[in-house]
């Protein structure tokens, strides 16, 4: 079975599961943010429901991590459905920035994603591991994708930090005027 129909058969599967058990009409899938990965499949699975079940689907950015810290109100509607792909934490920088090391992150401006996302989770792990936090940046950009890839191709961010699939079209985007640099955490 090739992959697209998979996918196909597992969405359905999944969702006509959940749309006949809760009796729904309507349902809303969370995604990532513009620009990312999650968006586009969203939308595609929100035509397929629409085509094959009759089902509408409003989808919107949310990120990863509902109902987890920083939220404070437990939420009793929301079911996580599947896994689709893997995706990887990255930190891009521009070639010609200097920046070889998380730790050379320090006093720079960056953009690790909306606030309550999944990457900008991480992110603030990952700067914590290496002793430094948010207060330690010059500007903390909480933007989607594409506005952070903005800032880096006109120089007013230094990082972009992403949770996305590799390839990702917003670094490679980037990559296609400038130079670019993933950072290593093994150092």
């Amino acid at each position: 079975m090739n992959s697209r129909l998979f996918l196909r058969s597992l969405v359905l599967a999944l969702f006509f599961s959940l749309v006949s058990r809760a009796g729904a009409q309507e349902l809303r899938l969370v995604t990532g943010p513009m620009g990312g990965a999650w968006y586009p499949l969203g939308g595609a699975i929100a035509e397929l429901m629409k085509e094959k079940a009759g089902v509408r689907v409003t989808v919107s950015p949310g990120g990863g991590i509902m109902g987890r810290d920083p939220f404070k109100a437990k939420t009793e509607t929301t079911r996580y459905v599947s896994t689709l792909y893997r995706q990887f934490f990255q930190i891009v920088v521009r070639e010609d920035s200097g920046i070889r090391s998380v730790a050379d992150l320090k006093g720079k401006s960056i953009g690790p994603g909306p606030r309550g996302f999944t990457g900008e989770q991480i992110a603030r792990h990952v700067l914590q591991v290496y002793g430094l936090s948010y207060a330690d940046m010059s500007k903390v950009h909480h933007i989607g994708y594409n506005d952070a890839i903005s800032l880096m191709r006109d120089g007013q961010a230094h990082a972009f930090l992403p949770i996305t699939t590799i390839p990702a079209s917003s670094i490679m985007d980037l990559a296609s005027s400038h130079r670019v640099r993933l950072l290593s955490l093994l150092e």
